[in-house]
C-alpha cells in the first residue's frame, strides 16, 4: 500500500511539475507539440502494457503443469 501512495505521489508531482513547465513557455506551439508527442507516447507504452498482460496470462493458461505420477 505503501508503494502505491509513493506511485501516486510521483505522478502528482511530474503533473503538477510538468504544467508549470508547460504555462511557461513562451511559445505555445511548440509546448503543445511536446503535449501531443507525450500523450502519444503514454497512451502506446499503456497499450503495450495492456498486450503484454494478456500474452502472459494466455501463456501461462496453456503450460502444461507437471503431474506426480
Amino acid at each position: 500500500m505503501k508503494l502505491l501512495a509513493e506511485i501516486i505521489d510521483f505522478k502528482i508531482t511530474f503533473l503538477y511539475s510538468f504544467m508549470l513547465l508547460f504555462f511557461n513557455f513562451v511559445d505555445m506551439e511548440k509546448s503543445l507539440k511536446l503535449l501531443t508527442a507525450l500523450i502519444f507516447v503514454g497512451y502506446n507504452l499503456h497499450r503495450w502494457y495492456i498486450m503484454h498482460q494478456a500474452d502472459k496470462r494466455e501463456k501461462a493458461k496453456h503450460k502444461p503443469r507437471n503431474r506426480r505420477s
